[in-house]
């Protein structure tokens, strides 16, 4: 952006400093807020095991809940199917064509009841993260990639359990950046974390552990990212299998109670180790928030609640996540109802399920600390901008702005009255006094 200089004083009127002093106030303000606006997804196909057989209806529904977003982050797509390109996305990066996935057989455990629920022809594709860039969306992809976040853990069978090693899981990245390049990189990282219905029958066997290693090893990637910059954003949107807080009367502790505490396999664990209920409750405990231990122990926060958007699961808590690196603005955030709680009289959320969990869409501004602003200060003043940025919760603003423009105005008015004051010696005595 080419600013003119502030229009220059004749230097005989006194009040035309002030008017100076306007001048440059006009210019400062009228720098346009940069607003680089992000909109995001979170999407978990099940394996398309709800997905409609009514494919026409199906895709006029895709259609309808992606229109506007910017980026798609899938949770258990297939690698053989593709239902976002033909609503208007091109698929970025997946995890099962980089190999770091396993067959959708594989994933469940081999679980003959879950694989009735889904087509054959799908027990041996590749169950993956993926993500997805909506065609002629105003931020470009820089660079992708694929890394595995799960262990080699071996899970000890037995009680109608499985045994073998824990099912692989991935986190897939795109790095993305506002066509034009003068903005800040986003970092959007989708995953699904270890856990569920069938990982969650082996918690006590290290699994807590391995729920907090893999967002640690997920985060240590934006940390550890090439060529970095002060204000690129990262953004870990994915399925945590778990709320942010356990409590005693919540979703969670129900589920450990009705589901998992009783159990054989687990019941069989918890001997092995001399375990009384009340140390396997605060087990599962610890097992099912330490994604969220992890990542508020390198001081990322998250986008929503809860309270603030609704559920995601069809047992009426939130799973589906998104936390950022450092504070952002989030313009909006919401539920879209792609699927219907499985439990209580609630009338249903939709009339016509994709899958098994409801999405989020989420705007957020993530308009950059370090802008083009510094090289208009510079082409203003004649000197580099050595004020600080700093992120505020509901818009970037610049530190300590109108002292920065007092002192700046006071300059200048400083330097226009020396001129004033050596033009008028000058003209009238032909000399500068000697103090």
């Amino acid at each position: 952006m080419q600013l003119s200089s502030p229009k220059q004083s004749n230097h005989t009127d006194p009040l035309l400093l002030e008017q100076d002093r306007r001048n440059v106030s006009t210019v400062f303000n009228s720098l346009p807020t940069q607003r680089h606006e992000l909109a995001l997804m979170t999407l978990n196909f099940q394996y398309f095991a709800s997905y409609p057989k009514d494919g026409k209806a199906a895709h006029e529904r895709l259609k309808e809940v992606t229109e506007g977003c910017d980026i798609i982050c899938v949770q258990e797509g297939l690698s053989n199917k593709n239902v976002l390109t033909p609503v208007g996305f091109e698929l970025c990066i997946c995890a099962g064509e980089e190999q770091v996935a396993q067959s959708v057989h594989d994933m469940v455990y081999g679980d003959a009841a879950t694989l009735r629920t889904c087509d054959p022809t799908f027990h041996n594709q590749l169950l993956c993260n993926q993500i997805y860039r909506r065609q002629g969306s105003s931020w470009n992809v820089l660079d992708k990639g694929v890394i595995q976040i799960s262990s080699d853990l071996q899970l000890v069978g037995g009680g109608g359990r499985a045994q073998g090693k824990l099912a692989i899981r991935s986190m897939a990245w795109v790095k993305i950046q506002r066509k034009g390049g003068n903005g800040p990189a986003a970092y959007v990282m989708c995953t699904h974390f270890s856990g569920g219905r069938f990982e969650d029958q082996y918690f006590v066997q290290q699994l807590a552990d391995e729920r907090f290693v893999q967002p640690t090893k997920i985060l240590d990637f934006f940390e550890n990212r090439p060529n970095p910059r002060d204000d690129d954003v990262g953004l870990l949107i994915g399925d945590f299998n778990a709320t942010t807080e356990y409590t005693v009367d919540g979703p969670m502790h129900g589920y450990f109670k009705a589901g998992i505490v009783g159990s054989a396999g687990v019941q069989a664990d918890a001997s092995a180790a001399d375990y009384k209920e009340d140390q396997l409750c605060e087990l599962f405990k610890t097992y099912m928030i330490s994604p969220f231990t992890a990542i508020a122990k390198k001081g990322w926060s998250f986008a929503y609640t809860q309270e603030q958007v609704g559920v995601t699961s069809g047992f009426g808590h939130l799973i589906d996540h998104m936390a950022m690196s450092h504070p952002i603005k989030v313009v909006s955030a919401k539920v879209i109802h792609l699927t219907n709680q499985k439990f209580g009289s609630k009338a249903p959320d939709t009339d016509l399920p994709l899958t098994d969990h409801n999405s989020v869409k989420a705007i957020f501004d993530v308009s950059s600390a370090r802008t083009n602003d510094t090289d208009t200060f510079e082409q203003l003043f004649g000197t580099p901008q050595s004020e600080a940025y700093v992120f505020d919760q509901e818009r970037m603003v610049f530190d300590q702005k109108r002292r920065f423009l007092d002192r700046k105005a006071a300059s200048l008015g400083m330097l226009l009255l020396g001129a004033a004051m050596l033009g008028y010696f000058s003209f009238n005595q032909g000399s500068i006094p000697r103090m």
